[in-house]
C-alpha cells in the first residue's frame, strides 16, 4: 500500500519537499511526489503515469527494489519547464492504484 504525503519542487535532507504544493510557478522544471509505503514485495512492478490536461505525457515504471516498509519519491525533472496546465499523477502497483496526486503549473 501507498499513501501519498506530499508534493513539491525540490526535497530537503528529510526527504519531504522543502515547500509542499499543489500550486506551481511558470518555470519549475521538477516536481516530486512523496509517499509512505507499507507491504511492497521485492519485484513488484511499479508504475507512475503523469497526464496534462487529461493526456498522457510521462510514464516510468520499474520493479520494486527498496525496502519492504518507507517512504520515498517519484520525480520528474524536464529540461525545458513543465507547460502550464493540471496535472495528474496515478501510482500503481503491478496494476492496483495506489493514489492519484494533482498539481497546477500556471
Amino acid at each position: 500500500m501507498m499513501t501519498l504525503r506530499a508534493i513539491g519542487a525540490e526535497v530537503g535532507a528529510s526527504g519531504l519537499p522543502m515547500s509542499p504544493t499543489t500550486e506551481f510557478t511558470p518555470g519549475v522544471r521538477s516536481v516530486y511526489v512523496v509517499y509512505d509505503y507499507q507491504n511492497i514485495p521485492a519485484g513488484a512492478l511499479i508504475r507512475h503515469n503523469w497526464f496534462r490536461n487529461g493526456g498522457s505525457v510521462h510514464f516510468v515504471s520499474f520493479p520494486w527494489d527498496r525496502p519492504v516498509d518507507g517512504a520515498t519519491h517519484i520525480v520528474w525533472v524536464q529540461r525545458k519547464p513543465f507547460q502550464p496546465g493540471t496535472y495528474e499523477v496515478r501510482v500503481f502497483v503491478e496494476n492496483d492504484l495506489q493514489f492519484v496526486a494533482n498539481f497546477i503549473v500556471k
